[in-house]
């Protein structure tokens, strides 16, 4: 009886799969911290090219031609690789307060959906449309944290990383017959040359700075390739094979909550007021956004 209520309150999921969400979450939510660790000791561009060297490295054996679909392919590896990553690692230089920033990424739920009505002619309903108005009302009061204020520029260059990202929703919604760890091999390979070149030529300091790094700062770029990308995404796609959207993507609203502890503890982050409302105004919007358009692809 107890364990038929527990299944019921968990979308049927067992104890070990439980675990899995969790282990995602923390992954990607950790990724924020690890990441501007990082981006702290080494240049923003040539660490994204270094986690996707690794990437491509680890995911080496699905690396094979995927006739008839190599163009979309390479275009969402381009600019999920490339440019999204360049975006949110330059943005995470930039900033003082990482927890702002690991709400922000979260409009990306909003941004796809109305991507969606414009580009794919996609009607929403009223819920959709109040989650999104919700979401966008608590990114404007994050906006009035007087930290986040002064990191307007870093503000505005994650909201271009996770405008990238949202329409790479949308061009994945096109792509069929491609394995996770197949477009994470894809992406890895075309991201390397044209990030590690970018950096030769942007990031002059970048080859003195490389041997000054700790251990630390490597080892959150190996953390942002393997634990992150790699494992955080497969178990992403296992879960979606096993369960319904519905079922899956609520969970994912665990990330950003680890995101901002996570900041607060390791880098101090203060939790000010704005913070606090903003933030919970805004997962309160992507959680209605997510939970509408998770029920629509159930069939609900």
């Amino acid at each position: 009886m107890n364990a038929t209520l527990a299944q019921s309150t968990t979308g049927g999921m067992s104890a070990r799969d439980l675990g899995f969400v969790l282990l995602m979450n923390i992954a990607w939510g950790s990724n924020f911290v690890t990441s501007k660790y990082a981006v702290t000791e080494l240049p923003p561009i040539f660490t994204a090219g270094t986690r996707f060297l690794i990437v491509a490295l680890v995911c080496l054996p699905w690396l094979k031609p995927l006739y008839g679909r190599m163009r979309p392919v390479l275009t969402l590896g381009f600019l999920m690789g490339c440019l999204h990553f360049a975006l949110m690692f330059l943005a995470l230089s930039m900033s003082k307060k990482v927890s702002g920033l690991a709400i922000i990424a979260q409009l990306g739920v909003p941004m796809a959906v109305l991507m969606a009505v414009v580009l794919l002619k996609e009607r929403i309903g009223m819920w959709r449309i109040g989650g999104i108005t919700m979401a966008f009302c608590g990114a404007v009061v994050l906006g009035f944290d007087p930290d986040i204020f002064q990191d307007l520029a870093a503000v505005s260059v994650m909201l271009g990383a996770v405008a990238v990202m949202s329409y790479c929703a949308i061009l994945m919604r096109n792509l069929k017959g491609v394995a996770p760890l197949e477009l994470q091999a894809w992406t890895g390979t075309i991201s390397v040359l044209p990030l590690l070149g970018l950096s030769a030529l942007v990031e002059r300091d970048v080859y003195a700075m490389i041997p000054q790094a700790s251990l630390v700062a490597w080892g959150a770029v190996v953390y942002s390739a393997l634990v992150s990308s790699v494992i955080a995404h497969a178990i992403n796609f296992y879960l979606l094979q096993r369960y319904p959207v519905s079922t899956v993507a609520p969970y994912s609203l665990i990330a950003p909550v680890i995101g901002v502890s996570l900041a607060i503890m390791v880098f101090g982050d203060a939790m000010t007021p704005q913070l606090i409302i903003g933030g919970l105004v805004t997962l309160g919007g992507v959680m209605i956004v997510t939970l509408r358009g998770a029920g629509k692809a159930a069939g609900g």
